[in-house]
């Protein structure tokens, strides 16, 4: 014996006030190209993220390929 079974439920939050619902605890197309993979469920407690664009990646990337060309 073992702890009760439960039902599956879908994956409920909130992004930016919009709120979102999924069949799996992987959420793909709520923040264009972010991946949210949510791992454990807390009601009571809200967690922020927050997602910022590096603006030096693509000269990094640049600088990385040229050097290992040269």
């Amino acid at each position: 014996t073992g702890p009760p079974l439960q039902a599956a439920q879908d994956a409920r939050l909130t992004v930016d006030g919009v709120p979102v619902e999924r069949a799996t605890n992987t959420v793909t197309d709520a923040l264009p190209g972010v991946t949210l993979t949510l791992t454990a469920a807390d009601p009571a407690r809200t967690a922020t993220l927050t997602v910022e664009r590096f603006k030096g990646a693509a000269k990094e990337a640049v600088a990385g390929f040229v050097d290992a060309y040269n």
